[in-house]
């Protein structure tokens, strides 16, 4: 190349060569570019992000972004976050390997930077939106399906739909609706046999794991409040049978041990309570002020009372310490500004209770 481009054969013929030879290295290119061109065309059919003109492009790339970015959430309660090979910045849709680009005749390209750009990256991020939905529909099937067998007869639950279980207990709408199916199971029947009871205690124990690996919190509240539902009778000799609750075998679950989890499972607590009470409107309030605020009032102080004496009890329950205790509550209080009074006899309440020495049942 040096004696075909160079100066080096110093003729006239040297530099015609050099001269053709450039023109056929700019056609070459420029049959690339074009074929660049023509790739970008079909992509941009495939994801709708051609346009006629630069400024439509501007408006059409950010719910594009969004939906290869962040995925596509079925419901409230199952947002997913789209998988990641590596930091991408926070305005690029794309992943970290890949981006888009335009040039002054608003043509668009995809420009790779570093080895792991590729088509099958964006591609990948494109079909999150599929693999959501397809997620979602497989987790509501199994698990009402799932659900029926552990309550009807949890010895007929095969080893493929375990493993199968398992799979999808990562997933957030796995774990929704596993611990949805079970909660509708509370109106049938609360009482279970020793089967379904360690396969309850089983299964429970994988979801509140990944609950607590994923802060997700909302589907381990739902389960905290079926530990205290659910129960076989255990007979004893000479004695009555007694309840054994699930609770019993779920104290280690390392979720409890989050003040996190109980300052949001309270939370949720309280707002499912606040939704069976009419919102007292302004023109109530302009019409007989004191009553409606002092009624208004009154209410939010009973319902967070009642709902901090249920959940210190559970505390208790799950074998955490007193000091944690105190902690969740002096919080509360101070968030629903309690009277000092009803504060006192929630903190007696939790002394009396860290004292006894038998089981709490």
């Amino acid at each position: 190349m040096v004696d075909l481009l160079g100066s080096k054969d110093g003729g006239g013929g040297g530099g015609e060569l050099r001269q053709t030879l450039r023109s056929r290295l700019l056609s070459v290119l420029e049959g690339s570019n074009d074929l660049l061109s023509g790739l970008s065309s079909r992509l941009e059919s495939a994801l709708s992000l051609g346009s006629d003109d630069a400024d439509s492009d501007a408006a059409s790339r950010a719910p594009t972004e969004s939906l290869l970015g962040a995925g596509a959430a079925p419901d409230g309660d199952a947002a997913h976050e789209a998988p990641s090979s590596g930091s991408a910045s926070d305005g690029d849709g794309y992943g970290p390997s890949t981006s888009i680009d335009s040039d002054h005749d608003g043509k668009k390209y995809w420009i790779r930077s570093g080895s792991e750009g590729s088509v099958q990256s964006w591609a990948s991020s494109l079909s999150y939106e599929s693999q959501s939905d397809e997620i979602l529909a497989e987790s509501v099937e199994f698990m009402r399906k799932f659900v029926a067998d552990l309550f009807r007869d949890s010895s007929s639950i095969s080893l493929e739909q375990k493993s199968k279980f398992g799979q999808l207990a990562q997933h957030e709408c796995g774990r929704l609706w596993f611990a949805r199916f079970v909660n509708a199971q509370r109106v049938l029947n609360k009482r279970v046999d020793e089967s379904t009871f360690y396969s309850l205690v089983q299964y429970f124990a994988i979801v509140l794991f990944e609950c607590a690996d994923a802060d997700d919190f909302s589907p381990a509240k739902s389960l905290m409040n079926m530990c205290f539902t659910f129960y076989y009778e255990v007979d004893v000799p000479g004695c009555e049978p007694y309840k054994e609750y699930l609770y019993t075998y779920l104290k280690d679950q390392p979720i409890w041990h989050s003040l996190r989890f109980w300052n949001a499972a309270f939370f949720d607590a309280l707002q499912c309570e606040r939704v069976h009470r009419p919102v007292v409107t302004r023109d109530e309030i302009h019409h007989n002020s004191l009553e409606a605020i002092t009624d208004e009032r009154q209410y939010q102080e009973n319902i967070t009372f009642g709902q901090l004496g249920t959940f210190t009890c559970n505390m208790h329950a799950f074998g955490l310490s007193k000091e944690l205790s105190y902690e969740f509550l002096r919080k509360q209080c101070i968030i629903a500004n309690l009277r000092e009074d009803q504060e006192k006899m929630l903190r007696d309440n939790i002394e009396r209770m860290y004292k006894e020495t038998d089981p709490w049942r």
